[in-house]
C-alpha cells in the first residue's frame, strides 16, 4: 500500500510539473531569466554559449534569437555566434574551446606546453567549431519532456581537415542528459605529423529555476598515435535577480605534466586540478557582463560580454 501510494504522488508530481511553470510559485528573484541559458535542455549551468554549444551541439536547438559572446584575455578576445528559433539553431567559435575549464584536452607537445604556460599565454588552437541543432517535436518541445540533436563540425586550420560528431540532449522535468561523439586532430609541429582521435563526451544535470548542476565527462580514445584522457567537471550555477554566480571543479587525467604555479615548476602526475569561478550580471535581458576565473586554467582573471537579439 505504501508503495502504490509512493508511486500515485510520484505520479502527480510529475505529471503536474509538465503543466505548469515552477516559477509561478516562486518569487520572481529566484528564478533565472538570462538568455541563452534556461532553454538549454543541458548543460544550462556552464557560464557561456559557446562552452554549452561545443560541449554538445544539441544545446544551440535552444537559441531563440541572435545572439554575439566575446571573452578577452591580454587584450585578444575569443567570438561565437548563435542564431535560431527556438525549434533550430546555428552557431560558430572563432576559437575551439580546447584548454579551457569547460573544454577538451589540446594535445600539444611538451615543449610548446611548457613555454606557453611560463609565458602566460592561452592555448591556440587554430580550429573552428561550427555547430547546427534542432528539437524533434517544435515547438511542442515543452512540458515534462524536452530533447534535441545536433552535429558538429571542425575545422583545424593547422591540417586543412573537417572533422565532424553528432550530439544529443534529453530532459526530463528538472533532469537531463547528453552525449556528444566526433572525430578531432592536432598537428605536432615539433615533428611535422598530423594526428586523428575519437573524443566521447557525455554529462548529466539538474536544472531549477534558480539553481543548475551539470556533471561533464569528457574522454579521449587512445589510439597507436594518441594515449588516452579523462576530464571530469562538476559544476554548478546559482542564479539570483539578474546575476548568476558558478562554481566549478575540474579533473583532468592525462599524459602532461601538472604545474605548480607558486613554484613556477612542472612535475609528473596524472592527476591535475581546477576550480573556476564566475559572476555575471544580465542588463535589459540583452547584455551579459561577466568576470570569470581561471578560463584559460592559467589563474587568470577574463572578462566576458555577451548581447542577445
Amino acid at each position: 500500500m505504501r508503495i502504490l501510494t509512493l508511486f500515485i504522488l510520484i505520479f502527480y508530481s510529475v505529471n503536474g510539473f509538465s503543466k505548469y511553470d515552477p516559477c509561478k510559485y516562486l518569487d520572481e528573484s529566484y528564478c533565472s531569466t538570462f538568455s541563452g541559458y534556461s532553454g538549454r535542455t543541458s548543460g544550462a549551468s556552464l557560464p557561456s554559449t559557446s562552452s554549452a554549444t561545443s560541449f554538445n551541439p544539441a544545446n544551440v536547438a535552444s537559441i531563440d534569437g541572435f545572439g554575439i559572446e566575446a571573452i578577452e584575455f591580454k587584450g585578444d578576445f575569443d567570438f561565437s555566434l548563435a542564431s535560431g528559433n527556438g525549434v533550430v539553431g546555428a552557431g560558430l567559435a572563432t576559437a575551439n574551446p580546447e584548454n579551457t575549464f569547460y573544454g577538451n584536452l589540446a594535445l600539444e607537445d611538451e615543449h610548446n606546453y611548457k613555454r606557453r604556460v611560463l609565458a602566460y599565454e592561452k592555448y591556440d588552437s587554430l580550429k573552428y567549431n561550427l555547430v547546427a541543432g534542432f528539437n524533434p517535436l517544435g515547438k511542442k518541445n515543452t512540458g515534462i519532456f524536452k530533447s534535441s540533436v545536433g552535429i558538429i563540425g571542425k575545422y583545424n586550420r593547422a591540417t586543412n581537415r573537417v572533422k565532424a560528431g553528432a550530439g544529443a540532449s534529453f530532459e526530463i522535468g528538472p533532469i537531463n542528459f547528453g552525449g556528444t561523439y566526433y572525430g578531432d586532430d592536432y598537428r605536432n609541429s615539433a615533428l611535422g605529423k598530423s594526428y586523428s582521435y575519437n573524443t566521447t563526451a557525455f554529462s548529466a544535470g539538474l536544472k531549477l529555476p534558480f539553481f543548475s548542476f551539470d556533471y561533464n565527462h569528457i574522454y579521449n580514445h587512445p589510439n597507436s598515435d594518441v594515449p588516452a584522457s579523462k576530464i571530469e567537471i562538476f559544476n554548478g550555477t546559482v542564479f539570483v535577480n539578474n546575476y548568476m554566480f558558478t562554481y566549478g571543479k575540474r579533473f583532468e587525467y592525462s599524459y602532461r605534466k601538472r604545474y605548480l604555479f607558486k613554484e613556477r615548476a612542472f612535475v609528473s602526475g596524472a592527476l591535475k586540478e581546477s576550480e573556476f569561478l564566475g559572476a555575471q550580471v544580465q542588463i535589459k535581458k540583452r547584455f551579459i557582463f561577466g568576470i570569470l576565473k581561471d578560463y584559460y586554467l592559467l589563474r587568470e582573471w577574463t572578462f566576458s560580454f555577451a548581447a542577445f537579439f
